[in-house]
């Protein structure tokens, strides 16, 4: 099978010195390319619309593009490719599960490359304005007394205030509980008018490409199984029939497993735990560990390789 196996190229790099029109054609021509199908797929659920077009409904994301040049220019570790071809029951749960095998190798290298990106090269982000503000609302919200609501008053559980601090200049302070139940209400009725990839929910931050965040080696591996969770919502496998006295795992905890396995995120002993595993069950619990310990996580950093 591995024999008979290619990874077809991507489509060739444009000119640099075209600008950036050429690399617009580029993303569109990557979004196009079959063997860069799951990689565009879940794209877009890692990366902040860059683009509204027309009738402000259609987004694209410029990750898939974004890979592509980083994959092309060698800045991408694409040594895991003999691993990854020699890995018979790796191949075989992709398969079964009715993916391709190439696509899902750059599929692989995207997660492996966005994953290795938010450990390596984050920078810590602040909150979106739709995010700042919903944080204002929800504070107002769960400190009024409930019990007064339908009467027409303001009565907070805790006194509470909002002020707008204007440095070298003044304050401005609002103490009125119904002047601060009013902004309540008009602050959430125009967060329904916010469109999705527009200012106010995009996240912003002072950019400073010299100082990045590390993370642990565990934050990457919970990283990578997420992804790859996000693109099994995405794209739902479709099981083939298996021929009688097959026995093919289609457990994506495993094959996740074997992915990490084939791109290096676990250490020789882990490695030589999992290949000493009798049956599925405890080769899961390697991952499952991973993903109890940062069910709960948010990643609030920008990912530099992806802007």
């Amino acid at each position: 099978m591995t024999e008979l196996l290619e990874i077809p190229e991507l489509p060739e790099l444009p000119d640099i010195e075209d600008g950036p029109i050429a690399f617009g054609i580029y993303y569109y021509e990557v979004y196009s390319e079959p063997v860069m199908e799951y990689v565009s797929i879940l794209a877009e659920d890692y990366k902040l619309p860059d683009q509204i077009y027309l009738d402000q409904d259609f987004h694209i994301s410029r990750s898939a593009g974004n890979f592509a040049i980083r994959y092309l220019q060698n800045k991408i570790d694409k040594s895991a490719l003999p691993k990854y071809l020699d890995a018979k029951q790796v191949q075989e749960t992709i398969t079964a599960m009715g993916y391709e095998v190439d696509r899902f190798w750059y599929l692989l290298m995207f997660v492996f490359d966005y994953s290795s990106g938010i450990r390596f090269e984050a920078i810590k982000q602040n909150d979106a304005p739709i995010e700042q503000v919903a944080k204002l609302i929800e504070g107002i919200a769960e400190n009024i007394n409930s019990s007064i609501l339908d009467t027409g008053e303001v009565i907070f559980n805790s006194p509470a205030k909002i002020v707008l601090d204007i440095k070298h200049k003044h304050k401005i302070t609002i103490d009125n509980p119904l002047a601060i139940r009013w902004l309540l209400t008009v602050c959430y009725n125009a967060l329904e008018e916010v469109q999705k990839g527009s200012k106010m929910a995009t996240r912003v931050t002072d950019i400073n490409f010299n100082e990045f965040d590390t993370l642990k080696r565990s934050n990457q591996i919970w990283y990578f199984a997420k992804m790859f969770f996000s693109f099994f919502e995405l794209n739902p496998p479709k099981p083939m029939r298996q021929k009688k006295g097959t026995k093919i795992s289609f457990n994506k905890n495993l094959l996740i497993t074997r992915l990490l396995l084939c791109v290096g995120l676990l250490t020789e002993k882990e490695e030589k735990d999992l290949k000493d595993q009798k049956n599925l069950s405890e080769s899961e619990d390697t991952l499952n560990g991973f993903i109890k310990q940062y069910k709960n996580s948010r990643i609030d950093w920008v990912n530099s390789r992806y802007l």
